[in-house]
């Protein structure tokens, strides 16, 4: 009966660390100390389905207050597109308004809000300030999505980054990921090897072939 009420509040083993990591993050004795010093304490969770955003909702709206959770999702509508749910509407085809998300980030901002539940829209162009913890509820196999996820944190003081994955998939698509960012950064950092940079001077200009630009010294 027991393993029955457990399968019932957590639909799988994830869902139950992710509850476990959240809970620790603004119970623990950092939040109290951030909250003592009148700062707010807030986290990101992303996940790459939207059926994943209502889940995840529904189950820590049960720890309101200490959680205030709120979905942030794309305007379009797709075929893994949520309904909304208690952390907020969904808009038309199962996406939200703009006027909507812009609503949900001010309220994060300003503390009413303290965890945003999000697909990859919240990976780039959010300018949030002091987010101490992000949690990615599956993994990415693309290195530049990895590191938008990651500059959501520690912008202004210190933060981490978790990752929640099951064995063997989400494991090896982590590990594959890695792998690809590590070999990124070696092209990188032997970029001269590849690529010739030239003068700009030396370039020819680039105008059309009937163009005929002016001498300056005739023209004065």
């Amino acid at each position: 009966m027991a393993l029955l009420e457990q399968c019932a509040q957590y639909p799988s083993p994830k869902m139950e660390r992710l509850e476990q990591e959240l809970l620790q993050h603004f119970t623990g004795e950092a939040a109290q100390a951030a909250q003592a010093a009148g700062r707010h304490v807030r986290a990101i969770v992303f996940t790459t389905m939207r059926g994943s955003v209502t889940t995840i909702i529904q189950m820590l709206s049960r720890h309101t207050p200490t959680i205030r959770p709120r979905e942030f999702i794309g305007q379009g509508k797709g075929p893994k597109a949520g309904k909304g749910g208690k952390g907020g509407k969904a808009a038309a085809g199962g996406g939200m308004a703009q006027e909507e998300q812009k609503e949900v980030l001010k309220a994060f901002r300003q503390g009413s809000v303290n965890l945003l539940v999000a697909t990859c829209i919240g990976e780039e162009g959010l300018d949030i300030p002091e987010v101490d913890l992000i949690l990615c509820f599956d993994a990415s196999a693309s290195p530049t999505r990895q590191n938008q996820r990651m500059g959501r944190t520690a912008r202004h003081r210190d933060g981490r980054v978790v990752y929640i994955l099951s064995e063997p998939r989400e494991v090896a698509k982590y590990r594959e990921s890695q792998n690809e960012y590590r070999r990124l950064q070696t092209f990188l950092r032997s970029a001269a090897h590849y690529f010739t940079l030239s003068s700009a001077a030396k370039q020819p200009a680039a105008q059309p072939a009937a163009a005929a630009p002016l001498d300056p010294q005739a023209a004065r």
